[in-house]
């Protein structure tokens, strides 16, 4: 395989199956470099003749499903990956593969579910935690109120060596939806502690890479959940310094004004977000909130209608509205 002789490493993992008929694992070695080399038909069935000899095992459905999945047969897919569960109820894979099968067909309701049951067995999967935040957003913009309790690692007595701050952040700075992931779930499902995590997390990565908008705004998303908002508004404002069309920065940085007493800041940089494009009914509501308070009635007006321009069944828009023609 090293080599890329993916003919050779066939021949000898076959010879290995042969010899071993109930190794799921060999099993699996040999259908994925079948795959790898193209022979997808192979590939395939080598795992429903896996699937006849292991009865039991849920990874070689999960995998069968996979490898449809990927040749575009996804109704067996997600039936094999039904299977998988039926076997092993905790499968985690295929507990995410089944809310993906969700996603392409629009069931963010049913794709939520599935990841939220990975996420309780895999409570520290950056990856499902971002897939989880993603389909609580959908669900939200249709009315559906999803809710997610997540954990950080228990780091703390690792967080004494240096060295291992340095290689978590050094992977948000790879990756950096590790830290966005946290950052997008309601205040009531995180303790503070990992907030404090991250800020730590995101001042080495910063400071290895000042030059990135994104990484200061984390900073300051960070910040502002420990209500550390000053220090928040400089790292967000360095995040706008940077890319003055970060709209989400932008967006927090209005908000943090807001909160801070500066409501003439916080007008303008929404007027701004919204002149670069920011058409968001949330946007325009606190725009208009703003204008309210200033006694600007006519531009609350404009704010709110355009709130409700975008999302027609947005309540507190329209009870604004109503109060203001009251």
């Amino acid at each position: 395989m090293g080599s890329r002789n993916l003919s050779e490493a066939a021949t000898v993992a076959a010879q290995h199956m042969n010899h071993h008929p109930q190794d799921v694992d060999s099993i699996i070695r040999l259908a994925l470099i079948r795959f790898q080399s193209g022979n997808h038909s192979e590939a395939i069935r080598t795992l429903r003749n896996g699937i006849r000899t292991c009865t039991d095992s849920a990874e070689l459905q999960f995998q069968l499903g996979t490898m449809l999945a990927a040749i575009d047969e996804n109704e067996e897919a997600e039936l094999r990956f039904t299977q998988a569960l039926a076997i092993e109820k905790d499968h985690t894979d295929s507990l995410v593969a089944l809310a993906m099968c969700c996603g392409t067909q629009n069931d963010m309701r049913g794709a939520f579910r599935y990841l939220e049951k990975a996420q309780k067995l895999k409570p520290f999967d950056a990856g499902i935690l971002l897939m989880l935040t993603h389909a609580a957003k959908a669900n939200a913009e249709t009315g559906d109120s999803c809710h997610i309790w997540a954990e950080m690692p228990p780091t703390e007595p690792q967080c004494n060596n240096p060295n291992d701050l340095d290689v978590l952040s050094q992977a948000i700075e790879r990756d950096p939806e590790f830290a966005e992931a946290f950052l997008e779930i309601d205040d009531d499902g995180m303790d503070d502690s990992v907030y404090q995590i991250l800020v730590t997390l995101l001042i080495q990565a910063v400071e290895r890479s000042p030059q990135r908008a994104r990484l200061h705004y984390l900073h300051g998303a960070a910040l502002a959940r420990l209500n550390r908002c000053d220090e928040a508004i400089t790292a967000i404002e360095n995040a706008v310094q940077i890319d003055p069309r970060y709209l989400k920065a932008m967006i927090l940085l209005a908000k943090l004004y807001e909160c801070t007493d500066r409501p003439l800041d916080a007008t303008s940089r929404l007027e701004q977000a919204i002149l670069l494009g920011a058409e968001y009914a949330d946007t325009y509501f606190l725009l208009g909130n703003l204008y309210c308070d200033s006694g600007q009635v006519e531009r609350a007006r404009w704010a709110y209608r355009q709130a409700l321009r975008i999302n027609g069944q947005y309540q507190a828009a329209q009870q604004a509205l109503d109060t203001l023609a009251a």
